[in-house]
């Protein structure tokens, strides 16, 4: 999904999870490409970490040209490194990621997540010392012209009072990425909201997630559930809720492969058994007109 003043979390690995920068070169490669980029799509580099294996970018396009700026991005990197290194084909697994980001709620929480990536990889024991990360410019005087600082400081009194905040993450132990919605937003019930506003005209348009988009939270399905049977439960959740199998699985003390399992028994009877699809009819009825509560 892209429109103008959108947040992503951009990220991806290298093909067989094999290493995309093998030297400073690489990584400063990259960086210019990424500089060149962000001047001429006219985009906002907020952070970004550069891994071994993989990279991490927390964008804000000004228009609606993430999947333009990411192809020449990636493109043109593998093309110069491949030339570099005497190889041949991808050098990336596939086409990167790109998570869409509550700027209001969670942008701060995504800005923490990218910087403490080396550290919970174990690289460096500070954010800062990673020399790949955007980390170190954060607490510096100045910092290079692609790199947006502004948003990301004026919630803080001080850069040493963000810093803080980077390194309270690894206490809270929070991965934002685990909790996207659908695979591919993580933000509020009244962001996702907006996103179901912004795309209603194009309802026949098909995206990752897209069908995650339009179901109920969790809770919202779960106060519907008395009553029937935990077969039927487990079906509902999987059906109707944005709750992962994992979390299915954790709310009725069996695996996520379980529940998979359940879904699939249960699916057959569907087909045989009027009285059930009238029950499971109804019940979708209940959860799409209620109401989350506050």
């Amino acid at each position: 999904m892209e429109f103008p003043n959108a947040v992503y979390h951009v990220y991806s690995r290298g093909n067989e999870r094999k290493e995309i920068y093998r030297s400073d070169v690489d990584y400063e490669l990259f960086l210019g490409i990424l500089a060149d980029c962000a001047a001429r799509f006219d985009f906002l580099v907020h952070a970004y970490s550069l891994m071994p294996n993989h990279f991490h970018l927390l964008l804000e396009t000004k228009d609606s040209n993430l999947s333009h700026a990411m192809k020449r991005l990636i493109g043109l990197y593998t093309v110069r490194f491949n030339r570099r290194h005497k190889r041949y084909g991808h050098l990336f697994q596939g086409r990167y990621k790109a998570l869409l980001v509550d700027k209001d709620h969670y942008f701060l929480e995504l800005s923490r997540y990218v910087h403490l990536n080396p550290v919970r990889a174990k690289m460096v024991q500070k954010p800062e010392d990673h020399p790949w990360s955007s980390m170190k410019h954060y607490l510096k005087e100045k910092a290079p012209d692609y790199l947006h600082r502004e948003f990301t400081l004026e919630s803080f009194e001080s850069k040493a009072a963000y810093r803080r905040f980077v390194m309270e993450g690894l206490e809270a132990g929070r991965d934002p990425v685990k909790e996207a919605i659908g695979g591919f937003m993580i933000g509020s019930e009244a962001f996702l909201d907006r996103l179901k506003a912004k795309i209603s005209p194009k309802k026949n348009k098909d995206f990752a997630g897209k069908k995650a988009l339009f179901r109920k939270p969790p809770e919202d399905v779960i106060k519907h559930l008395e009553g029937h049977d935990k077969k039927t439960a487990i079906y509902a959740m999987w059906k109707f809720s944005r709750a992962t199998q994992r979390q299915i699985g954790e709310r009725f003390n069996i695996s996520h492969s379980a529940v998979s399992a359940s879904v699939r028994r249960l699916e057959p009877r569907l087909l045989r058994d009027k009285d059930l699809r009238n029950r499971l009819t109804k019940l979708e009825q209940a959860i799409q007109m209620s109401k989350v509560e506050d």
